[in-house]
């Protein structure tokens, strides 16, 4: 069916191809218009009408999908391009366009990250001079590794170090807390003595 439609239309179109260039050749004064060889303008202006439609339609999705292209573009420039300290690029052979060359991109750094990774490189490097410290011979017997194992961790106690005298920070709560003891002593014993003498002048009245 589609077929013989086709075959149909095909037939009129040429059939108006040839009277048009008939047309073309015929005196000035019986030379029709373009626009007089359609009879049925009501039709004619119906199909206008719908195919003008159809374009606005078809001009509202195609301007809707490309909305969407250009909010993705945006998106995509503002993640992997504009928070790129270095971009990546590569450079293509003119004759043989496999062999590419590729740059090494970089990312913007925030400063919480460049925080991060200033105190993982102290760290590092605290960690491979204590390795060469252990190793040499400056080391302590006790922290020594002796042919490359290392020996277990030791716990020490303050009094290796510190009598407890200094005035440090750090021994001033527990002097304190000694005088506080002491001060709580002392007013006890005070607390009784009294007591002891309130109830002596009471036995003598």
């Amino acid at each position: 069916l589609r077929k013989t439609l086709l075959l149909e239309v095909e037939s009129v179109r040429k059939k108006l191809a040839d009277l048009v260039e008939a047309n073309s050749h015929c005196p000035e004064i019986e030379r029709l218009q373009r626009s007089e060889f359609c009879i049925d303008v009501e039709e004619r202006e119906r199909i206008a009408a719908k195919t003008m439609e159809r374009c606005n339609a078809l001009r509202s999705q195609i301007q809707n999908e490309n909305l969407a292209r250009e909010l993705i573009r945006e998106r995509l420039v503002a993640e992997f391009w504009e928070t790129m300290q270095i971009p990546g690029s590569s450079i293509f052979g003119m004759q043989n366009p496999n062999l590419t060359v590729s740059n090494y991109p970089m990312r913007v750094k925030s400063a919480a990250e460049n925080s991060r990774l200033h105190k993982l490189k102290c760290l590092r490097e605290v960690e491979l001079r204590e390795k060469e410290f252990l190793s040499s011979k400056n080391c302590p017997a006790m922290l020594r590794r002796d042919g490359g194992a290392e020996q277990p961790d030791v716990l020490f106690t303050s009094d290796v170090f510190a009598s407890g005298s200094e005035d440090y920070i750090v021994n001033w709560f527990s002097k304190r807390a000694a005088q506080s003891k002491a001060e709580n002593a002392n007013g006890e014993e005070d607390a009784a003595e009294a007591a002891a003498a309130a109830a002596k002048m009471e036995k003598e009245m």
